[in-house]
């Protein structure tokens, strides 16, 4: 699976908003708050829009409905899953991680149980490398990476730190020797279950996006 942290987890077109459909509003299955994505790119991966990107005018969390800027508006209704030519997307976030204010997200995993295979992080701008790379098992514990009671459910943890000569990239397999991993939160109302992962940037790194790569496998499965 990859991941980047300018760019959030692969999503859903769910149907459209409007009766009849719109190529500025429909509904997806994310579940964030309202404004989340207010101002964010959208950029469809396949179906009837694949290759398009529009801004973001206003996200409600009721339906995960988007409505696009009116000038950006869609060649063509994005369908839902069951129609003809349903529709994925990314959201581009548009901001770096800057130091002093971790990033937190969470990516999307088939099963409440998994498998660690490999982790993969490239920094996208030259300069000084200076991070924290933590995985969760639940958001709560994330949230408060000081209180050592959670320190259980962290599961991965890396601090990594190059200077701009040593290329601003790092790998680790841990096919060897798996790292298993339980998502503790609740199964949400689309049954889905997430890695929950913490970046934080360092004052002496540099203002960036990093790729993010992290392969997983189901548990008993050999890859």
């Amino acid at each position: 699976m990859v991941y980047i942290t300018e760019r959030l987890t692969v999503s859903n077109v769910t149907g459209n908003s409007v009766a009849g459909g719109t190529t500025t509003t429909f509904d997806t299955d994310l579940v964030a708050v309202n404004g989340t994505y207010d101002g964010m790119e959208i950029e469809f991966l396949d179906g009837s829009c694949k290759g398009q990107v529009a801004t973001i005018l206003t996200y409600l969390q009721a339906g995960g409905a988007i409505t696009l800027v009116t000038a950006d508006a869609l060649t063509r209704v994005p369908f839902g899953p069951g129609t003809d030519g349903a529709s994925s997307f990314i959201i581009w976030t548009l901001a770096d991680v800057i130091p002093t204010t971790p990033l937190i997200l969470d990516l999307t995993i088939k099963s409440r149980w998994c498998k660690i295979l490999y982790i993969g992080i490239v920094q996208l701008t030259a300069g000084d490398m200076e991070i924290d790379f933590e995985i969760w098992e639940s958001t709560a514990t994330r949230a408060d990476p000081a209180n050592r009671a959670g320190w259980y459910q962290l599961i991965l943890s890396r601090r990594i730190s190059q200077t701009v000569l040593q290329g601003g990239q790092y790998g680790e397999s841990l096919t060897d020797a798996p790292m298993p991993y339980t998502d503790r939160d609740a199964e949400t109302e689309e049954k889905t279950h997430n890695l929950h992962i913490r970046i934080e940037n360092f004052v002496a790194g540099t203002d960036s996006d990093f790729s993010v790569s992290i392969k997983v496998a189901d548990m008993g499965e050999n890859i």
